[in-house]
C-alpha cells in the first residue's frame, strides 16, 4: 500500500496484493478451491465523493485431472466514479471463457440520500447483465458431488422503485 489522505486534497491510495492464498477470501462454510488472488486498487477523492478503479483476479492452483475444477479463474474489474459503480466479472473454466456479469449502480444516490429519507424510501436503480453456463457457476458455489447443474443463463435485469418495494424488469 502507498499513498495517503489529505483533508483538503482527499485520498490518493494505491493498494496491491500479489499471490495471496485464496483461503483468505473464505467466509463461514464457503471457500474458494486452493489458488491465488491478485489485485490492484486505486482510490482518490474524498470520503463524500470517492473515485476508485481496480481489478481482482483468482486463479485456481494446478491440480491433477481428477480434481480439476470446471471454473478455474475469475477476473473482476471495478470502476467507481463520483456517481456510478461499474463491476464486470469474467469467469473462465478449462481455458475457455464461461460467463460474464456486468453490474451498474448509481451509488451516489444511496450514500448521499437526504437525512429525512430512510433507506426503505430511497429510489432503487441499477442494471445487471449476465451470461453464464450454470455448470461453472455451480462448481464455484456448490458441492458438485451433491448438486448437478446444466444449462445456461442470460439475464438483463433493471432495478427500479424503492428498497421497500423493489421493482424488477
Amino acid at each position: 500500500a502507498k499513498g495517503g489522505y489529505d483533508p483538503i486534497e482527499g485520498a490518493n491510495i494505491d493498494l496491491e496484493a500479489a499471490a495471496l492464498p485464496a483461503q483468505l477470501l473464505s467466509w463461514r462454510d464457503w471457500s474458494l478451491p486452493p489458488g491465488r488472488v491478485e489485485g490492484k486498487l486505486n482510490i482518490t477523492g474524498t470520503a463524500q465523493l470517492p473515485v476508485a478503479s481496480g481489478r481482482l483476479s483468482y486463479r485456481q492452483s494446478a491440480q491433477d485431472e481428477e480434481q480439476a475444477a470446471v471454473l478455474s479463474a475469475v477476473d473482476a474489474q471495478l470502476a467507481l466514479d463520483r456517481d456510478n459503480l461499474n463491476i464486470r466479472l469474467t469467469m473462465a473454466g478449462e481455458n475457455e471463457r464461461t460467463g460474464n456479469i456486468r453490474i451498474f449502480l448509481p451509488w451516489r444516490r444511496y450514500m448521499q440520500r437526504p437525512e429525512q429519507e430512510t433507506l426503505a424510501q430511497t429510489p432503487l436503480a441499477g442494471t445487471v447483465h449476465a451470461e453464464a453456463y450454470l455448470q461453472e457457476i455451480c462448481a464455484l458455489l456448490l458441492d458438485t458431488d451433491i448438486h448437478d447443474c446444466h444449462g445456461g443463463i442470460k439475464a438483463d435485469l433493471t432495478l427500479s422503485n424503492t428498497f421497500h418495494a423493489p421493482g424488477f424488469s
